[in-house]
């Protein structure tokens, strides 16, 4: 669902649903439209995997760029495929509004804990966790990837969005 929440005096919306039953998508949005401050972005969590978690930190391209992502698993995982005990793999994916900042976000694991950074982030942001016993990632990266929306925002030609345009109508003198 979706709620508001306030960090440091800026106000944004939280909203938590599951497009597919195995994936988790949360979106932070800014509570005023288009309000372009930077923040900086942490999420932590543990996996309860008694200290066997492994990880493996993959991308995979869309619309031309490189978005970083995490794969983790309670047991062996070797180039992003999983040999999973008894859990299933996790990808972990934040995806910035702005194709400028993917650089940005940073994925780290001190045994169970998984941490996502990203500083001087512009808000929308998307995060994604999805579970599949799929032992390679792309199949569950790519599911992921099409649930990236194309969003129309303003800021002009220099304004580099993922998957956002621009729309600019104009009317015409009748004939």
């Amino acid at each position: 669902g979706q709620r508001n929440a306030q960090a440091g005096g800026y106000g944004f919306t939280v909203d938590s649903s599951q497009p597919h039953p195995n994936v988790w998508r949360i979106r932070l949005e800014p509570a005023i439209e288009f309000d372009e401050r930077l923040v900086d972005f942490v999420l932590t969590g543990n996996l309860g995997s008694d200290g066997s978690t492994q990880s493996a930190q993959l991308t995979a391209e869309f619309n031309g760029r490189d978005l970083a992502y995490m794969r983790t698993a309670d047991g062996a995982i070797a180039n992003g495929n999983a040999q999973p005990r008894s859990d299933p793999p996790v990808l972990h994916m934040l995806v910035p509004s702005d194709p400028e900042q993917a650089g940005q976000v940073n994925y780290g694991i001190n045994r169970d804990s998984v941490t996502i950074t990203a500083n001087g982030m512009k808000l929308p942001l998307t995060m994604y966790v999805a579970l599949s016993y799929v032992e390679a990632p792309e199949p569950v990266v790519n599911a992921v990837l099409t649930d990236v929306e194309l969003r129309a925002s303003p800021g002009g030609e220099d304004a580099p969005r993922f998957g956002n345009f621009e729309l600019s109508v104009t009317e015409q003198p009748a004939e």
